[in-house]
């Protein structure tokens, strides 16, 4: 019963301070930060290194307190972690990256700007755009991978990734409302990256899977002063590829129950 209860405060910080920094900016300023749908100020930024290094040390300290003999969150970081990342990010990017990638080689779309065209050249936030996406996808993988997965790393396969994919996908919905497909795309979502964590024994592979997925989103965007590298001419349709992204989940949920159970 302990467990469940330091898994109930993590996760109502994790919900409690995400609704509440996202719903106090659009209040405050107009503006929307999710996904950086507006691009974040200095300040901003300052908050949100603050609440996440924060919501990190307490799940860090929560699962000393359940564990204490316990392997902990898996954050050492070594050479072959970083290629974890490297590789997870190359992964996730070419992934997500394939909806636009058809738009562009199959359906006779254009990029209309980018970064390397004219005078455009808004470098600075590009950089910054990817720096933000690790730190997120770090932050969410320490805390929504990392911290329930050790937590109850005793229990089968199956509820280990099942548990932490569904609540990654409820807590979207901080955001506002999210339709079905939706949810369950997150929850397919939510399962890959916890297969990553359950094969290497930290979240540094998923860490890079979830920042290459989410630099795929924002590549194509036209949102420059977000860290976009280009606009195009129409947007993809992501039906068939929601649907090919479950179908992973599905096999890769399998291999993990199976794994563990061999």
């Amino acid at each position: 019963m302990k467990r469940v209860g330091y898994f109930a405060l993590q996760q109502a910080l994790i919900f409690g301070l995400g609704a509440g920094a996202l719903y106090a900016i659009r209040r405050l300023t107009g503006r929307n930060l999710h996904e950086l749908a507006d691009a974040p100020t200095l300040p901003e930024l300052g908050g949100y290194v603050a609440v996440c290094g924060s919501v990190v040390a307490l799940s860090a300290w929560l699962l000393r307190r359940a564990d204490p003999n316990g392997p902990g969150l898996g954050l050492a970081l070594d050479r072959a972690r970083l290629r974890d990342v490297a590789l997870g990010f190359a992964l996730g990017f070419a992934w997500n990256a394939l909806p636009w990638l058809w738009v562009l080689v199959g359906q006779g779309g254009r990029v209309t700007d980018a970064l390397w065209l004219g005078d455009l050249g808004p470098w600075l936030p590009a950089c910054i755009g990817i720096g933000i996406g690790l730190a997120n996808a770090a932050f969410e993988e320490i805390t929504s991978r990392a911290f329930p997965m050790q937590l109850w790393r005793d229990q089968r396969a199956w509820f280990r990734l099942a548990l932490p994919a569904a609540c990654f996908a409820l807590q979207h919905l901080t955001a506002g409302a999210l339709d079905p497909l939706r949810l369950l795309n997150l929850f397919a979502l939510g399962i890959v990256f916890g297969w990553a964590f359950l094969v290497r024994g930290s979240p540094w592979l998923g860490i890079g899977l979830h920042a290459g997925y989410f630099q795929a989103a924002l590549a194509p965007s036209g949102r420059f002063d977000s860290g976009a590298w280009m606009s195009l001419d129409r947007g993809p349709s992501y039906a068939v590829f929601d649907a090919a992204t479950l179908v992973l989940a599905t096999l890769l949920f399998a291999h993990g129950v199976r794994r563990r159970a061999d």
